[in-house]
């Protein structure tokens, strides 16, 4: 707004320009509105993220919610890279606000915007390879190739996990983890989601797919067992 469509405003309601200013910003000693860090940018712990008077983002992994006064702000816990992703909702119609809101009503599926902060802290030990796994791995693997795991946005759950045979391994991004021979890359945000899971491979009369197993983040999961929605405590 310039100074002089608030001067106008301020003769026409015969107000001060103090009070018209404050229509457009905060009060003293608070934020800016808006969005602070943009999805894959750099945060540091206890950076302002986001900062709403009417909160629309929900805080995610490694993100912790503040409020004062009027305005509500998610704010990092860790050092890393922000990651916005799109949840899928359930309801949780035993909340008496919820079902007031809710109940009866047809609706497609509700979805949440969540603010996410990855850390560097990153451990190889974390994630394993089955013998099952790596055995199938050293029959269809060609010469120079991986298999690259990647957790992405989506599928039945909020988050579903993806597999695919690469041949270029991105430096500074990439992790590498090998057994008997066999490599297989995961990118460091994705990573996140997949410490202390397991890489395995299953094969019965309906698919043969690569899988991912005993992830400790995943609260549940779909019956096809390609997706997942994550704990956010």
């Amino acid at each position: 707004m310039s100074c002089s469509l608030i001067s106008k405003l301020a003769k026409a309601k015969q107000i001060s320009i103090l009070n018209v200013r404050g229509m457009v910003r905060p009060v003293a000693n608070l934020p800016f509105y808006g969005v602070y860090r943009q999805d894959g940018e750099v945060t540091l712990k206890d950076d302002l993220l986001v900062c709403q008077k009417m909160l629309n983002y929900h805080p995610g992994r490694n993100v912790y919610f503040q409020k004062d006064r009027h305005i509500y702000m998610l704010k990092s816990s860790v050092d890393g890279k922000v990651v916005f992703s799109r949840e899928k909702v359930d309801l949780d119609m035993e909340i008496s606000e919820v079902e007031a809101e809710y109940k009866g009503k047809e609706m497609e599926d509700l979805f949440k915007l969540t603010v996410n902060v990855i850390s560097y802290e990153e451990s190889e030990s974390n994630f394993l390879i089955s013998d099952k796994c790596a055995k199938r791995l050293s029959e269809v693997l060609k010469t120079g190739e991986f298999l690259r795991v990647e957790v992405q946005g989506g599928g039945c759950s909020g988050f579903e996990y993806k597999f695919k045979f690469d041949t270029v391994i991105l430096a500074g991004q990439d992790l590498v983890y090998e057994k008997n021979g066999v490599k297989v890359v995961v990118d460091d945000v994705s990573m996140e989601y997949l410490k202390g899971s397991t890489l395995d491979y299953t094969s019965d009369l309906l698919k043969t797919t690569f899988k991912i197993s005993n992830n400790p983040i995943a609260e549940k999961g779909c019956s096809c067992g390609s997706s997942f929605a994550p704990r956010l405590d």
